[in-house]
């Protein structure tokens, strides 16, 4: 199966994003994605394309199921899970992202969360946040990750819901 290149420009972080789809994808869902990525919105796409925004929006949604996008919120992470995207700042830095899909799902209780806590599993990570523009270190957040012993890393929006 044919695979279709995209290279878009974030003109608000001064980079390009190469990515590799699947030849699923045809070239006006190549042209929604690239919209998309650059952070446009359904009306503004449904003005760009003469279309209405329940025809961008339907579009959209079929586009989301296709590529294995859950949502606009999840939208940069997915992409990133699945099509391992090259970035290059506008100063030529690349980088090249591999995040393993360990995205498997486990079955998390109130118990096992009560026994995770006693042992310590609980992990603090450091996220530091950097500009885009400049990669000057901005700050940081703190991010909770659960270490299980027996299936490792158990993402967060497995089990904070239901800590929550």
């Amino acid at each position: 199966m044919a695979s279709h290149d995209l290279s878009v420009f974030l003109e608000e972080f001064g980079a390009t994003v190469n990515l590799t789809l699947p030849g699923i994808v045809s070239e006006k869902e190549r042209l929604l994605l690239k919209l998309l990525m650059e952070g446009m919105s359904v009306t503004e796409i449904s003005q760009y394309r003469n279309r209405s925004a329940k025809t961008i929006s339907h579009q959209k949604k079929q586009l989301y199921e296709k590529l294995g996008i859950q949502s606009d919120i999840t939208f940069w992470r997915d992409i990133f899970f699945q099509y391992h995207p090259q970035v290059i700042s506008g100063k030529g830095n690349k980088n090249n992202f591999y995040i393993p899909d360990n995205r498997c799902h486990h079955i998390v209780t109130p118990e096992a969360i009560s026994l995770a806590l006693e042992n310590h599993e609980f992990k603090p990570w450091i996220q530091p946040v950097f500009c885009a523009q400049t990669g000057v270190l901005t700050g940081c957040e703190v991010l909770v990750r659960w270490e299980h012993p027996q299936t490792g890393i158990i993402p967060p929006d497995q089990f904070i819901p239901l800590a929550e």
